[in-house]
């Protein structure tokens, strides 16, 4: 981030989204939820992915998955403390939205439920940072 704003001829512009992150850093909760990121047909991300690095600042942890997907059958026997389900074209009628509306992903228990922007997921740029602390303070409740 730093060197695209020098290469912009605007290193100061960095400064403000660096103090941010590191202040996610610093803050990160200690221990983390075990947590699923679920999109649409079950798409999820990888345990070790830069989403998965931006989750572990808000105290989730992204669940090892085959594939990074998972299915209706998992998330109903074995659920996550949290499932993080992305919002992204919720209004949009398709087949991976149409999997979410499946009778047995009404079943599914998870532990806590949060809503999240899959917009910003899309990126994984700085603009993930408020996203990040919405996300940790929703969880802590």
């Amino acid at each position: 981030m730093a060197r695209v704003a020098a290469a912009l001829g605007r290193p100061q512009a960095a400064r403000p989204w660096l103090a941010r992150i590191a202040s996610l850093k610093a803050g990160a909760p200690r221990s983390a939820r075990d947590t699923i990121w679920l999109g649409g047909g079950g798409r999820s991300v990888g345990a070790e992915s830069l989403a998965a690095q931006w989750m572990r600042l808000a105290g989730l942890r992204q669940r090892t998955l085959t594939g990074d997907r998972v299915s209706l059958e998992q998330l109903l026997v074995r659920p996550p403390a949290v499932l993080l389900r992305s919002n992204y074209r919720a209004g949009q009628y398709s087949g991976e939205q149409r999997w979410l509306s499946h009778p047995l992903a009404a079943r599914v228990r998870a532990g806590k439920t949060l809503q999240t922007d899959g917009r910003r997921w899309t990126c994984m740029g700085p603009l993930l940072a408020g996203e990040i602390e919405r996300l940790r303070k929703e969880s802590a409740r």
